[in-house]
C-alpha cells in the first residue's frame, strides 16, 4: 500500500472511531430518557454533539485527503501529462 493510501486509511479509521463514539453517546442518552434520567440524558446528548462534530470534520479530512491522492494517482498516468516527445516504456504501451 502506497504512503498516500495509508494516510488515508488511517484518516478513515479514525473517522469511523469518532462515529462510533458519538453512537455510543447517542445510545447512552436514549437509554436515559427511557429511564427517566434527564440530567444524564442531556449531558449524554452534548457530548454526542460535540462527538459528532469532530466526527465530521475527520470525515470531511479523510475524504478531501483520499479525493486528493486519487487524483494525483490518476494524473500521473494520464497520457495527456506526459512531458512532450517523450512515450511510456514498452511494457506500458
Amino acid at each position: 500500500m502506497s504512503n498516500a493510501n495509508t494516510v488515508a486509511s488511517t484518516a478513515h479509521k479514525q473517522a469511523a472511531s469518532e462515529h462510533k463514539a458519538c453512537a455510543e453517546h447517542h445510545t447512552k442518552a436514549a437509554d436515559c430518557h427511557e429511564k427517566g434520567k434527564l440530567d444524564e440524558a442531556k449531558a449524554s446528548s452534548k457530548s454526542a454533539m460535540s462527538c459528532c462534530d469532530t466526527a465530521s470534520k475527520k470525515s470531511a479530512t479523510a475524504c478531501t485527503n483520499a479525493d486528493y491522492h486519487t487524483e494525483i494517482e490518476l494524473a500521473a498516468f494520464e497520457p495527456n501529462n506526459l512531458v512532450p516527445d517523450s512515450e511510456p516504456s514498452p511494457d506500458k504501451k
